[in-house]
């Protein structure tokens, strides 16, 4: 809904402050602004000339949009705290979600997704079933790496995927990771974001089947 809402705004020329566009206080000064056709836009913005060509037909998409932002945020909340009071799965996600770097939604997915963790015998399986693993073709002299298989659960390995790309601000274990794929990879940020996100899952693996909570190796994070 977020990139609904600026996609329509950038189709029809209104300025906005991409940061600031999630803010309640903000859209709706920014829905008064072109309501009015005013040539000054809330917050920093500066002026832009008259927003007398806009119609009055995205004010009302805007705020349809909003509506449904509002309303599904206020459903995650409650679907979030009605599987929380589910005293296994609070259990496990409690643990899950003192590894750094991983929150409550990634916690979830994994333990509804996965299900019982013994069911995986190997970190790889566990990677070859989030998506996060892929095929080599082999020739005489070279070896070419083949696009992530298909086979697996497209939901769990989204959620993994996003988790990875924020993960190493929290834990420097990770930022490692993504730092020394990018060197080998020449900068690719693709190939060290899947990285992380199979080391992720080595993480989650390890205090799922072990039942306990997550402990700093502090020499290597160090």
């Amino acid at each position: 809904m977020h990139n609904k809402c600026a996609g329509m705004l950038m189709m029809h020329g209104v300025p906005y402050e991409t940061k600031k566009l999630d803010g309640k206080r903000y859209f709706a000064e920014l829905v008064k602004a072109i309501r009015a056709g005013e040539p000054e836009m809330p917050g920093d913005l500066a002026p832009w000339g008259s927003l007398d060509h806009v119609p009055a037909s995205l004010i009302s998409l805007l705020q349809t949009s909003r509506s449904s932002y509002e309303f599904f945020e206020q459903a995650q909340k409650k679907l979030l705290a009605g599987v929380h009071q589910h005293p296994r799965i609070a259990e496990r996600v409690a643990r899950l979600e003192a590894i750094p770097g991983v929150g409550e939604v990634t916690a979830l997915t994994w333990v509804l997704e996965i299900g019982p963790v013994e069911r995986f015998s190997s970190v790889g399986k566990a990677c070859s079933y989030c998506g996060l693993t892929a095929g080599q073709a082999e020739s005489a002299e070279s070896v070419k790496r083949m696009p992530l298989s298909k086979q697996r659960n497209a939901h769990l390995q989204t959620i993994l995927v996003e988790a990875a790309k924020l993960a190493p601000i929290r834990n420097p274990m990770l930022r490692e990771v993504a730092e020394r794929e990018r060197e080998r990879e020449r900068g690719h940020k693709n190939r060290a974001t899947i990285a992380v996100a199979r080391k992720m899952v080595a993480y989650l693996m390890a205090v799922d089947k072990r039942q306990q909570p997550f402990q700093w190796d502090w020499e290597k994070a160090a």
